[in-house]
């Protein structure tokens, strides 16, 4: 069996200063109940308002209204007189 002295390890099995002191200025803070339970109802219900979805055909009809337009302006605009 192989024991492990690096220095790296070492500092795993305990907090060293800088994670002491770290836990000591963010203290960890107990979340207002009234607020995790509505957080909680709101995550898990249905939302109130609904969002129209967009048709899809339509979109592409204007897309393609817009490529075809495009290239015959430029189609126009530089072929030979």
């Amino acid at each position: 069996m192989t024991t492990l002295n690096h220095p790296i390890v070492e500092n795993f099995s305990g907090m060293d200063p800088f994670e002491k002191r770290l836990e000591q200025l963010l203290s960890p803070r107990e979340a207002n109940p009234e607020f995790v339970e509505k957080l909680k109802y709101r995550l898990q219900s249905q939302p109130m308002i609904t969002l129209e979805t967009r048709r899809k055909i339509k979109a592409f009809w204007f897309l393609a209204a817009g490529l075809f337009v495009g290239a015959l302006i430029i189609f126009l605009t530089t072929r030979k007189r």
